[in-house]
């Protein structure tokens, strides 16, 4: 257990994955408020303004959410974080070093995958929750009952259903090929280009159902079961595969 929480703790300190993570986080942040206002001007200009703030508040943040903008963004860092966790230490060359702690291969990629998907989730969760609660602060009234509404908490399992098919897509192909560059394009390729097309498949496809949120009244429980293969029981397949990989491959 403690070489586990030793080799947690090495990776969640490498300097490279923190840069990346202190350079996105404000990124997405200032777009996410930008749209965030936007939408807002624009549901009290066209005259939704009218409505109560609750209802203001909650199209507002629910359309921004929808924005596949901020979502583009995340299918481009979210494989550079699984490419300096799964493939650093071999191009740099101390993957010796770090293999000398008396963990199994399984466990390292657990160790591993832990810590792209802290990572993940920390780098689309926290600008989310930050932008809404500093941009909406002086509707603390309404936005209490929006974050506990049914449409925001569908609208949050949505983008964990995102975090997690994506991180899974990003590890499957960082263990693949042996190029850093190819593992990035890749990735990307494998996420975002279905959507340039318009196909409405995973991950873009959970983005998709948050934008039908604003028309809807979902029940949050339907929400999490009609996409629950593709969110959680495709990625757990993928990591399986991950395991398989791994366990195959050899240290450098």
């Amino acid at each position: 257990m403690g070489s586990l929480r030793e080799a947690f703790t090495w990776e969640l300190n490498e300097h490279m994955r923190l840069f990346v993570l202190a350079i996105s986080i404000p990124t997405l942040v200032l777009i996410f408020a930008s749209k965030l206002f936007e939408a807002r001007s624009s549901l009290g200009a066209s005259g939704f303004g009218s409505g109560t703030m609750q209802i203001v508040t909650g199209t507002a943040i629910i359309s921004t959410l929808g924005f596949s903008g901020i979502w583009m963004i995340l299918v481009s860092i979210i494989p550079v974080l699984s490419i300096l966790v799964f493939r650093q230490e071999r191009d740099v060359g101390y993957a010796l070093s770090l293999y000398t702690l008396p963990l199994s291969k399984r466990e390292f990629f657990f160790v591993k995958t832990a810590t792209v998907y802290l990572l993940s989730l920390l780098v689309t969760y926290i600008p989310i929750f930050f932008v809404i609660l500093i941009t909406q602060a002086d509707n603390w009234g309404a936005l209490t009952k929006v974050m506990s509404s049914g449409n925001f908490v569908s609208a949050m399992i949505l983008v964990l259903y995102f975090v997690l098919y994506s991180v899974a897509v990003s590890i499957v192909v960082s263990l693949t090929f042996r190029n850093a560059f190819l593992d990035f394009l890749v990735s990307f390729f494998i996420l975002a280009v279905p959507n340039f097309i318009g196909l409405s498949v995973p991950p873009f496809r959970f983005i998709n159902r948050i934008v039908m949120l604003v028309l809807t009244t979902p029940d949050t429980s339907k929400i999490a079961k009609t996409e629950f293969f593709a969110g959680v029981v495709v990625p757990a397949i993928l990591l399986l595969v991950g395991i398989v990989m791994i366990e195959r491959r050899d240290v450098l």
